[in-house]
C-alpha cells in the first residue's frame, strides 16, 4: 500500500513536470497573441493618424485658398469705395452727405462729405441733440457718433488717410450771434496708434479764425482714459478727446452749451474775446493737399 502512494507521488510530479513546458507554451502563445492584437491596433492607429495628417494638410491648402478669396474680396471692396470724399469726387459722386468709404486697410466706414471732396472729421450741431464726446481711447480711435448730427471720424482713419500723403484741414464755425469764421491749414497728419496718433499740424493759408491749432502741433492724442504723459490731466479736467497741450488753445470736443454761456468746458475755438464763448456750429474737414489733388 505504502508503495502505491508513492507510486502516485511520482506519477503525479512528473504529470506537473511534462505540463510546465506546456504551460510555458501557453503563457508564450498568448503573449504572441496579444502582442499580435497589439501591433495591428498601433499599425491601424498610424493609418488614421496619416489620414489626419493628410486631412490637416488639406484643410490648410483649403484655409490658404480661403485667404486669398478674403484678400481678394477685400480689394475688390476696396476698389468699390473711394478712400475718402476727394476720391468719391474723381469717381463722379459729388454730393453733401453721407458716403460709404474704404480708407486704406481699414474696413468700409460711413463718413460725411461737404463741398464735394471735403471729408469731415468733427461735426458739432446745434441739433437738438448733443453727442457724449467725453469718449474712451478706444472709442475715439474707432470713431462715434452719427454722421448726420455729431461724430467724430476715429482716429485710425485719420492716421489712414495721411499716413502716406499730406492733407488739407479746414475748420468752419459759427457761433449763436451768426457770426462766423473759418481757416485752412496746408499740412495735416495724423501718426500711428503707437505713436498715440501724433498730431502734425502747420502752414496755416487762408480764413479769419486764429492759428489756434499751431498750438496743438506735435502733441499726442490723450482722453480720460489714456493721458500718457500729460501732467496737468487736460482731459480728466475737461472732458473729451484730444491733441492737449497746456490745455488748449482750440477744444473742438468740449460740452456743446446753450447760446450765450462762457465755460471753459464748451466746446470752442480762441478766436472771441472771451475765448470760452460757448458755439453754436462747427466742421473739421480734411482733404487730399494740392499736390495730390
Amino acid at each position: 500500500m505504502f508503495c502505491l502512494g508513492q507510486t502516485i507521488l511520482l506519477l503525479l510530479a512528473v504529470s506537473a513536470i511534462s505540463a510546465e513546458p506546456r504551460r510555458r507554451r501557453l503563457k508564450e502563445d498568448l503573449i504572441c497573441e496579444a502582442q499580435g492584437k497589439l501591433n495591428s491596433e498601433v499599425k491601424e492607429l498610424r493609418r488614421e493618424v496619416m489620414l489626419l495628417q493628410e486631412e490637416q494638410q488639406t484643410l490648410n491648402e483649403e484655409m490658404k485658398l480661403l485667404r486669398e478669396e478674403i484678400r481678394r474680396s477685400q480689394d475688390y471692396i476696396h476698389a468699390t469705395f473711394p478712400e475718402d470724399c476727394s476720391d468719391a469726387k474723381r469717381r463722379g459722386i459729388q454730393r453733401t452727405g453721407p458716403v460709404m468709404v474704404a480708407p486704406p486697410g481699414l474696413d468700409p466706414k460711413m463718413v460725411r462729405c461737404e463741398r464735394d471732396d471735403w471729408t469731415v472729421i468733427l461735426r458739432r450741431e446745434n441739433c437738438g441733440f448733443r453727442e457724449n464726446f467725453n469718449r474712451t481711447w478706444e472709442e475715439y480711435a474707432r470713431g462715434f457718433g452719427d454722421v448726420n448730427l455729431e461724430y467724430w471720424i476715429g482716429n485710425e482713419v485719420l492716421h489712414s488717410l495721411t499716413k502716406s500723403r499730406p492733407y488739407q484741414f479746414m475748420v468752419e464755425m459759427e457761433d449763436h450771434e451768426g457770426v462766423r469764421t473759418w481757416g485752412r491749414w496746408n499740412h495735416f497728419k495724423v501718426h500711428s496708434r503707437e505713436d498715440h496718433y501724433r498730431l502734425e499740424i502747420r502752414d496755416k493759408e487762408e480764413g479769419n479764425a486764429t492759428d489756434a491749432m499751431s498750438y496743438h502741433n506735435d502733441r499726442t492724442f490723450t482722453t480720460y482714459d489714456n493721458m500718457l504723459n500729460n501732467t496737468l490731466n487736460c482731459a480728466m479736467e475737461y472732458g473729451g478727446g484730444w491733441w492737449f497741450h497746456r490745455c488748449f488753445r482750440a477744444f473742438p470736443t468740449g460740452v456743446g452749451l446753450h447760446p450765450g454761456t462762457y465755460h471753459e468746458h464748451a466746446f470752442h475755438w480762441d478766436f472771441y474775446e472771451k475765448t470760452h464763448l460757448a458755439l453754436k456750429s462747427l466742421l473739421i474737414m480734411i482733404r487730399p493737399g494740392p499736390d495730390v489733388c
